[in-house]
């Protein structure tokens, strides 16, 4: 006898030996495949039930069961993981490793906007102008400098003959942060 479990996404097809191994513990998929008089009469030795449930959710609540542990499959929200096994009242101790798994990847996600926070305070030294900023004020039009030397005797830039004023400046661009990469390195980002 299968099991079989049409979801809108597919099917799932659990020979009854699997079923009894893995998954016979007290839920909701036990009480549906111990429903009686639920054989297809085209297909009797098949106990079909149809759910409108997302097969890899369901994927991963069989899984986990059968390995003793969260086994998450591909393109699972834990959120509606988490609603479906409490709802099919799946054991207790895979509901709190499911809510385990949402609290940890909060906290990676805090952790990750706390490391763009400070990298976006920290303060860099341009490669070009020497000047300090940050990543956040860089525009366009931030970095102002000459290409080439001052000379004094001639108070003016060999580059562009410019005298000594910041509006004259013959490059303007974006300021280009001195050691970027380390930086990120250093606060875990």
């Amino acid at each position: 006898m299968s099991f079989i479990l049409e979801l809108r996404d597919g099917k799932i097809i659990l020979p009854e030996d699997y079923f009894k191994r893995y998954l016979d513990v007290d839920w909701f998929i036990s009480s549906l495949y111990n429903f009686p008089n639920q054989s297809n009469e085209d297909e009797p030795d098949h106990k079909i039930f149809t759910l409108w449930e997302s097969k890899n959710v369901v994927l991963t609540l069989i899984d986990s069961l059968k390995f003793q542990k969260l086994t998450l499959h591909n393109d699972v929200s834990l959120d509606y993981l988490n609603n479906l096994a409490n709802m099919w009242c799946a054991p207790e101790w895979l509901i709190k490793e499911i809510e385990e798994t949402i609290e940890s990847k909060k906290k990676n996600e805090l952790s990750k906007l706390t490391n763009q926070e400070e990298l976006d305070n920290y303060i860099f030294e341009c490669k070009i102008c020497r000047i300090g900023f940050k990543l956040k004020d860089n525009k366009e039009d931030s970095c102002k400098s000459h290409r080439g030397l001052f000379n004094l005797n001639a108070n003016r830039y060999m580059c562009c003959g410019n005298n000594n004023s910041i509006n004259n400046s013959c490059q303007v661009g974006y300021h280009i942060p001195d050691d970027y990469l380390n930086i990120c390195k250093k606060i875990n980002y």
